[in-house]
This record gives structure tokens, C-alpha cells and sequence, in this order.
């Protein structure tokens, strides 16, 4: 993705995301749909030359992370409906929808709450919940949830864990 452009990206995505039927009921090709609609719109998230004020790449990136929510929520796991809830909160907080990404995160949270633990995974959700609690002017709720993933994330031991923390945390 990184020799596309991540306007060209975008549209490329909004056509392929066109051809998809939201109803269509699931079958064996969904799981690798919402696999493939993750890497794209994280690829998109991630390329350093995104201008995320770009209405095709915020309708894009909005759309894809929908559909990859849509997608894992049919066929997937407890883990992919969190990591889908993620990737939502992640796209919402870049465009400026905080209210979305609170509660996109939430709910990852909680689904982390009710089938098991994910600390790596419940510690940058805290980092997207505290983005989005700042974004909407609520600061004890930003601090009470960005204390609540560093205190995760001080047992991660693996430094490319602990480096990736860090450049998410600047964020949040």
C-alpha cells in the first residue's frame, strides 16, 4: 500500500466497497473479506502521507472499518470483534468522531470483559477510549483511562511492543 497513494487508495477502496452486499448472508469468502478490509483501512490509517481531512479518505477508511466490523461480527471470533471494534474506534478517533470512538471502544472493552484477556489488546483499546474521552472535553475520564493502559502496558517486555505502545500512547 505504500506505492499507492493514499487518495488513489481510498478510491480504489470506496469502489470495492461498492461491490460488496452488507446482507449478504455469510459464507466461507466473509472471514477472508473482513481479513482483507482490515489490512487495507490499517494500511490507509498507517501511510504517512494521509491527510486524513480528506472527505474520500475519511468516508473510506469510516466505510471499510463499518464493513470490517460487519464482517468479523457474522464470522468471527470474541478476538475479532474486539480487534474490529478497535480498528473503528482507531478510524473514528482520526476523523474526529469521538463520541464514535468512545463508543466503539467501549464496547471492544467489554467484550474483552465477557470471553477472556487481552491485555495487549485491552491497553491500546484504553489509549483509543482516552483519545476520544480528551476529544470530547472530558478530562477525568482521559486520564482515568489513559493511567489504566500505561499501568498495562509497564509489563510489556518485548521492546517492539513497547516501542508501538509508545508512538500509540503520544497520541492518545
Amino acid at each position: 500500500m505504500e506505492t499507492l497513494q493514499p487518495l488513489q487508495g481510498a478510491a480504489a477502496l470506496m469502489q470495492c466497497l461498492a461491490l460488496v452486499d452488507p446482507a449478504a448472508p455469510v459464507s466461507p469468502v466473509t472471514p477472508m473479506l473482513a481479513a482483507s478490509l482490515n489490512n487495507v483501512v490499517s494500511a490507509l490509517m498507517d501511510h504517512k502521507q494521509a491527510d486524513f481531512r480528506e472527505p474520500i479518505l475519511r468516508e473510506a477508511l469510516t466505510k471499510g472499518a463499518a464493513l470490517t466490523r460487519k464482517c468479523w461480527g457474522s464470522a468471527g471470533t470474541w478476538v475479532n470483534h474486539e480487534r474490529a471494534d478497535y480498528l473503528v474506534a482507531l478510524v473514528a478517533n482520526q476523523v474526529g468522531e469521538f463520541a464514535a470512538a468512545r463508543d466503539a471502544a467501549m464496547t471492544a472493552l467489554q467484550v474483552i470483559e465477557a470471553n477472556g484477556t487481552e491485555d495487549i489488546d485491552r491497553a491500546f483499546l484504553l489509549l483509543e477510549l482516552a483519545r476520544a474521552e480528551r476529544g470530547l472535553g472530558f478530562d477525568d475520564a482521559y486520564k482515568t483511562a489513559k493511567d489504566a493502559a500505561l499501568a498495562i502496558a509497564a509489563e510489556f517486555s518485548e521492546p517492539w511492543l513497547v516501542e508501538w505502545f509508545a508512538e500509540r500512547s503520544a497520541l492518545a
